[in-house]
């Protein structure tokens, strides 16, 4: 029998790459209001980072065949403990509004980033000793806009 408790540490984001969209408006004499989408999608996934795991006791340290034996209940536990872990596809969507100048051309850049949920398994196994397995999933994406001139 393993007991468990989740431990929420934070979030923290990576980077994804960097998407680029020109709009041209430079032959035209009006200004120009467009809506782009922008849609990305992604996968929620799981670590458990096992070469991070600590054995809370002021006895020994962590033996090989403890961690082996815990991995599988501790993958377990994750996926148990996110009510809405699944490994379908999720689709990230966004609208953006630009005002365009006349005479102007406006490269859009969506600096993408996958926004990670990382926690602290603390496990307890039917003989009391008691691990700390660090975790993180990916929950999102999202990303930051830059506009510029031309």
């Amino acid at each position: 029998m393993i007991a468990s408790q989740q431990v929420l540490m934070g979030r923290s984001e990576e980077p994804l790459g960097t998407e680029t969209r020109r709009i041209d408006n430079s032959a035209s004499n009006s200004t120009s209001i467009r809506r782009i989408r922008a849609q990305r999608s992604w996968i929620r996934k799981q670590e458990l980072l096992f070469e991070k795991l600590k054995k809370r006791s002021v006895t020994g340290g962590v033996e090989v065949a403890n961690v082996l034996n815990l991995r599988g209940a501790l993958e377990e536990t994750v996926k148990q403990s996110q009510t809405s872990v699944t490994q379908a596809e999720e689709i990230f969507e966004e609208q953006i509004e630009l005002t365009i100048p006349a005479r102007t051309a406006v490269d859009i850049l969506l600096h993408w980033k996958q926004v990670w949920q990382e926690g602290l398994l603390i496990v307890t196994t039917s003989t009391g000793e008691t691990y700390e397995v660090p975790y993180r999933e990916v929950v999102g994406i999202t990303f930051d806009q830059q506009n510029r001139d031309h």
